[in-house]
């Protein structure tokens, strides 16, 4: 491969063994920065270090990651992809199907965003820690919002 190739891993159906061994083994050997699409279908985030280092080892050329009917991701997985891919423009997650498939509210505001160049970001985001509604939303008597101090 030259330097002005690049690779698009697409794979649209679940792997055999559907825990993702076959898709991070082929992200692994494809060459550092040269990785440009990254799509998969119903992954299992079994290798959350995996998953991270191989989108680091590839941050100046992946543009864009799209997981489809995801049914696990580690929140840290997904703030490696915002936290260090700078050519990242499409960052989609379809149809997946657990409150443990998204980005807490901490991790994405740990640091700075590389993806300065993103167009398209359809994430989930959980916004407690525990993953429920806050306590603001869900309060029948809305006391919380009595004791709200808006600031000029």
């Amino acid at each position: 491969m030259n330097g002005s190739s690049r690779t698009n891993l697409v794979v649209p159906q679940p792997y055999r063994d559907n825990k993702g061994v076959t898709v991070m083994s082929m992200m692994e050997v494809i060459p550092g920065q040269q990785l440009k699409t990254f799509e998969l279908f119903a992954y299992l985030d079994y290798f959350p270090n995996r998953m991270m280092a191989a989108w680091t080892r590839h941050s100046e050329t992946l543009q864009r990651i799209k997981l489809d009917n995801c049914r696990t991701l580690a929140s840290a997985v997904l703030r490696t992809a915002v936290m260090n891919c700078r050519a990242l423009e499409i960052l989609e997650l379809t149809e997946f199907y657990s409150s443990m498939c998204c980005v807490t509210l901490e991790d994405a505001t740990m640091d700075k965003w590389a993806c300065t160049r993103i167009q398209t970001l359809n994430i989930p985001v959980k916004l407690t820690p525990n993953g429920k509604s806050p306590v603001y939303l869900t309060d029948p008597s809305k006391e919380w919002w009595r004791n709200v101090v808006l600031l000029k």
